[in-house]
């Protein structure tokens, strides 16, 4: 897929506003508004750019930030959960599982 550079520059607004305040929810609705993008073409621009849907990019990212600090923090997964916008550790868990394939106690364990 082609896109022009505005398009482009379009797209890395959405997703550095993904990453730099992933705890603030947001609907593709609400970022198609704010960027000037239609909900569809944000979507299907998104993914061939970025590889990912927007909320799978978003869960990779929370996910390596919950990566990072289960190795290089004493904090509790719980704590971590938390940190990342998860009320509830157990679906923290499954979403970390999914990237790595492993669960964050196993994964700071091993590593």
């Amino acid at each position: 897929m082609y896109l022009r550079k505005n398009q482009l520059n379009k797209l890395e607004k959405v997703k550095d506003e993904l990453i730099c305040d992933f705890l603030t929810r947001r609907t593709i609705k609400e970022l198609s508004i704010k960027h000037g993008i239609a909900e569809t073409t944000l979507k299907m621009q998104f993914k061939s750019v970025y590889g990912l849907s927007i909320y799978e990019y978003l869960k990779t990212h929370k996910m390596t930030v919950a990566s990072e600090l289960l190795l290089s923090s004493e904090m509790s997964i719980l704590e971590i959960s938390m940190h990342l916008g998860y009320n509830n550790p157990s679906k923290f868990s499954s979403a970390f599982k999914s990237i790595y394939g492993v669960t964050p106690k196993a994964f700071r364990s091993v590593v």
